[in-house]
C-alpha cells in the first residue's frame, strides 16, 4: 500500500452510490420483519426514510478480537454481539480481525462477513519495544480495509481504542470513523499505580494517537467517558454514551435455589492481572472464612503476564487454600460455571463497563464488585450488584465477607438481577442507538473540517451530559 492513499483511484473502485448506496445495494436479511411496526430498528428506518436520508447500509468493524478464534475477553464478545444485531437489522457488516494461525480467510458467520488476516512478523524487535506491534498490526488492518472498501464502499467504520487499531487507517474523506472506548492502556496502568517505562509509554502514546483520528467516540458508561476526558482534556473528540449490545438470551437465567448449609460458591471471571482485583477477591474469601462462612472460590481467566504465582503466594499467606484456577473458556462452559455459582466476586480496580458482571447478573448471579465499574450505574444492591469502595483492601474484604454470609441477599438479589437485565438490555434497541448515532454523524458530517465537523458548536452537541452515578 502506498504511503498516501490514492483517493481518486479508490473512488473509481467503489461501486456507484450516494451516501449508503442505491436501493438494491444490499438486501436485508430481515426485510419482512423491518416492514412491521413497533420494532426499534424498523421505527428507525421508517423515520430516516421520512426525512429523506438513508440509514447506514454498509459498516466495517475493526477488532483484533472476535470469536471463536480470538475470543479473548469482553471486547470480542461485545463486537460479535453488535455485529450480529446490526446484520439482523439489514446492515451489511464486515469484520476485520486476526487469524491467529496465520491462515488468511473470509467467511460468513451469522450474517456477518468475517475477514481474518495474519499478524505481520516482528523482525528483531527488542522485548521492550512490543509497541511496534500496534503499528504493524494497524497497517495490516488498513491494507485489508482499503481492499474491502474498494470493493464494497463502506458508509462508516468502527474500531476499538485498545491496541490502536485505527492508527494507520486510510479512509475516504466522506467515511466517518467511530471509536469505542473500552479502556486506554494509559488509564488502566495509571489505576494500577505502575511505573511506565519506554515500552508502556509507547503503547499508551500510540493508542492516544489512534484515538485522536476518531470523528466520534462511543463510551459504554459515564465512568469511562469521564476518565477518558480527564486523560485527553480538550483533545477529546465528541462522544456519546451507548452500552454494549448485550443479548440476555446468551446468558439465560438459571433455575433452582441455593441449598441451605452448602458452601458459598464464589466465582471470579477475568484476566489474571492486578487491575482485575483477584487479590481483593482472595482477601474477601479469607475474611469470610475467618468469620465461619465456608466459601469456595473458582478463578476463570487467562494469565497473560505471569501474575498467577503472586496470587498463589497470597493464597498461602492468607490461608485461602483450595482456590481453583481455570483457563479462559468458551461461553457455554462459562454459563455452566455461572449456573453453579452463588455469587460473582469481581472486585476490579477499574472497568469501563464490566461485561463479566453483566453476564453474571443475566444468569441470576449476584455480583460483589468495586465502586469503579461502569455498569454499576444501572444496578444497586437490591437489583443484584453491591458496589464497595476498592481502595482500602481491608474494608473491601470485610464488607464483602458480610455479603457472602447473607444467604437471603444471595438468593433474592440473584432473581432481581436477572429480571433487571432483561428490563434494561435489548440487542435490537441498543443496535438502534448505534444506527441513530451513525445517522446523526452522516447528517452533520463535512469532510475536511477540523474533526470533520462543520464547526465546534456542532461537535459540542454530541457531548454527553453526565449523570449522577450512585454506589453502595
Amino acid at each position: 500500500m502506498p504511503s498516501r492513499l490514492p483517493l481518486a483511484r479508490l473512488r473509481r473502485g467503489v461501486p456507484g452510490r450516494a451516501r449508503g448506496g442505491g436501493a438494491d445495494a444490499h438486501q436485508s436479511a430481515c426485510a419482512d420483519g423491518d416492514r412491521g411496526g413497533g420494532h426499534p430498528l424498523a421505527e428507525l428506518r421508517a423515520r430516516a426514510g421520512r426525512r429523506g436520508r438513508a440509514v447506514i447500509r454498509r459498516l466495517c468493524l475493526l477488532s483484533r478480537e472476535y470469536p471463536p478464534d480470538t475470543a479473548w475477553g469482553g471486547i470480542a464478545r461485545a463486537v460479535e454481539t453488535e455485529a450480529r444485531a446490526l446484520a439482523a437489522a439489514g446492515v451489511e457488516v464486515h469484520v476485520i480481525t486476526l487469524a491467529p494461525d496465520g491462515a488468511e480467510r473470509s467467511y460468513r458467520d451469522a450474517g456477518v462477513e468475517v475477514h481474518r488476516i495474519a499478524e505481520p512478523r516482528l523482525a528483531d524487535a527488542p522485548e521492550d519495544m512490543s509497541y511496534v506491534r500496534i503499528g504493524m498490526w494497524s497497517r495490516a488492518v488498513s491494507e485489508k480495509y482499503w481492499e474491502l472498501d474498494s470493493a464494497f464502499g463502506f458508509d462508516a467504520v468502527e474500531a476499538p481504542d485498545y491496541h490502536g487499531e485505527a492508527l494507520h487507517l486510510y479512509r475516504r474523506p466522506e467515511t466517518p470513523l467511530v471509536i469505542w472506548l473500552h479502556t486506554l492502556l494509559g488509564i488502566a496502568w495509571e489505576g494500577e499505580g505502575a511505573e511506565l517505562y519506554g515500552n508502556e509509554r509507547g503503547w499508551a502514546g500510540l493508542e492516544l494517537a489512534a484515538l485522536g483520528s476518531a470523528d466520534v467516540l462511543i463510551g459504554t458508561s459515564d465512568l469511562i467517558l469521564a476518565e477518558t476526558r480527564r486523560h485527553l482534556g480538550e483533545r477529546m473528540p465528541p462522544a456519546r454514551k451507548i452500552p454494549y449490545v448485550f443479548d440476555p438470551e446468551d446468558f439465560p437465567a438459571r433455575r433452582g435455589s441455593r441449598r441451605d448449609g452448602a458452601p458459598v460458591r464464589a466465582l471470579f471471571v477475568g484476566r489474571i492481572e492486578p487491575r482485575k482485583g483477584v487479590d481483593r477477591a482472595l482477601m474477601a474469601v479469607a475474611a469470610a472464612r475467618r468469620r465461619g462462612t465456608d466459601v469456595r472460590l473458582t478463578v476463570i481467566g487467562r494469565d497473560d503476564f505471569g501474575h498467577r504465582w503472586e496470587l498463589e503466594e497470597l493464597c498461602a499467606s492468607l490461608g485461602a487454600d483450595g482456590v481453583q484456577f481455570l483457563p479462559e473458556m468458551d461461553r457455554d462452559a462459562l454459563v455452566a460455571h455461572l449456573n453453579a455459582a452463588d455469587c460473582a466476586l469481581l472486585p476490579s480496580r477499574f472497568e469501563s463497563f464490566h461485561l463479566a458482571a453483566l453476564e453474571a447478573l443475566s444468569c441470576g448471579v449476584p455480583v460483589i464488585t468495586s465502586d469503579r465499574t461502569g455498569v454499576g450505574s444501572w444496578f444497586d444492591r437490591a437489583t443484584g450488584m453491591a458496589r464497595l469502595p476498592i481502595d482500602d483492601a481491608g474494608e473491601f474484604a470485610e464488607r464483602a465477607a458480610t455479603l457472602l454470609a447473607d444467604g437471603g441477599w444471595l438468593e433474592h438479589a440473584g432473581r432481581a438481577a436477572a429480571s433487571r437485565v432483561r428490563e434494561l438490555f435489548d440487542p435490537a434497541a441498543t443496535g438502534a442507538q448505534i444506527l441513530e448515532l451513525h445517522e446523526e454523524v452522516q447528517a452533520g458530517f463535512r469532510p475536511g473540517s477540523a474533526g470533520h465537523w462543520p464547526d465546534g458548536a456542532r461537535a459540542r452537541e454530541m457531548e454527553l451530559h453526565p449523570l449522577l452515578d450512585g454506589r453502595d
